[in-house]
């Protein structure tokens, strides 16, 4: 008997066939585990195929009750037990929210999270501003996120959010 069928005949007994690759395959409905149709040829998991959150909210998307990082969908993070997108600058954000400074990075503040009356409101390290925003507090423009100025109250905001004096319009 040759070397090469001798090894072939070793590794049969230790590598799936083929045969029986494409059988496992086929009895799934051409779907690897974990995956259910969607309809469009495409395979989302099983997390994707209606799933909600107990507030109501599909799973893993912007908005959506999370515990840990791997609960939200792509490239969201759970930050504050809600998955939010990471940004660098607030243009990274939708129109209606604001990136802030987070104790684990910069997140796309959303709107339903940016209310306040006092500090309590907001969730650490955020302070409740003028404007009745939560925003980072700061000495200086340096304590803020790129792109952002530390207003005369002493929160960043986007240069875009400051009136006249150089500060946050008080509501």
């Amino acid at each position: 008997m040759s070397k090469r069928r001798r090894h072939a005949r070793a590794d049969a007994g230790r590598q799936p066939s083929l045969l029986g690759l494409a059988l496992l395959v086929a009895g799934c409905g051409g779907q690897t585990a974990g995956e259910t149709g969607s309809g469009s040829g495409g395979a989302t998991s099983l997390m994707d195929a209606g799933s909600r959150d107990s507030g109501g909210a599909p799973s893993g998307v912007v908005g959506a009750q999370c515990r840990l990082n791997s609960d939200c969908r792509g490239s969201l993070v759970c930050i504050l037990g809600m998955c939010h997108s990471e940004c660098e600058l607030s243009r990274d954000c939708p129109s209606n929210e604001r990136c802030v400074a987070e104790t684990s990075g910069n997140v796309c503040m959303l709107a339903s999270e940016s209310t306040c009356v006092h500090d309590s409101d907001c969730a650490a390290p955020l302070v409740c501003a003028r404007d009745l925003s939560c925003r980072n507090a700061c000495a200086a423009a340096r304590d803020c996120i790129v792109g952002q100025q530390c207003a005369k109250s002493g929160v960043c905001a986007d240069p875009n959010e400051l009136d006249a004096t150089g500060d946050v319009p008080m509501r």
